[in-house]
């Protein structure tokens, strides 16, 4: 791959927010007397592909979202993404119902539940929390390189 195709070669974005966002970005050239570079970006679906687990834990999570939300299938953007990180939590209380915290069960009442879980995870004061957040960026570092996989973006790949 040349220097030129990795600067001007395509790019991906993976967004996680209450939804997951798919884009690439493809450099198009006009011909002429100058040469303009334009950026043509495309947006995806990509949210609504299937949750694929990789091990036993993860295998757990399909089947309990399963179970929980009553749907016979499970999309990425119901695991990778602010709505996804609250039902990891759910699932590990419910594996591990002695650890959960009732302070944290409170704050989730009364805020935002995924700075909640980040807050208590970051501070140390939750186990569960603190596995809530590994198994999310797990499972978002797995579709960011699925994402790769699909787009071949020579021109990087980025994340938020």
């Amino acid at each position: 791959m040349s220097s030129a195709s990795a600067r001007f070669g395509p790019c991906a974005a993976l967004a996680a927010r209450a939804f997951v966002a798919q884009h690439c970005v493809r450099p198009l050239w006009c011909a002429g007397l100058f040469c303009f570079l334009y950026l043509c970006v495309g947006g995806s679906e990509g949210g609504h592909v299937d949750f694929a687990p990789r091990d036993q834990l993860e295998f757990g999570l399909l089947e309990y979202v399963k179970k929980s939300e009553r749907v016979t299938r499970v999309s990425v953007e119901r695991i990778v993404s602010g709505l996804g990180i609250p039902k990891i939590y759910e699932y590990f209380a419910h594996l591990y119902p002695a650890e959960v915290s009732a302070a944290v069960t409170e704050q989730l009442r009364i805020e935002d539940p995924g700075a909640v879980i980040a807050r208590y995870a970051e501070s140390g004061e939750c186990n569960l929390c603190k596995q809530t957040i590994e198994l999310f960026v797990r499972c978002y570092g797995a579709e960011a390189g699925n994402l790769a996989l699909k787009m071949l973006p020579f021109g990087g790949e980025h994340t938020n």
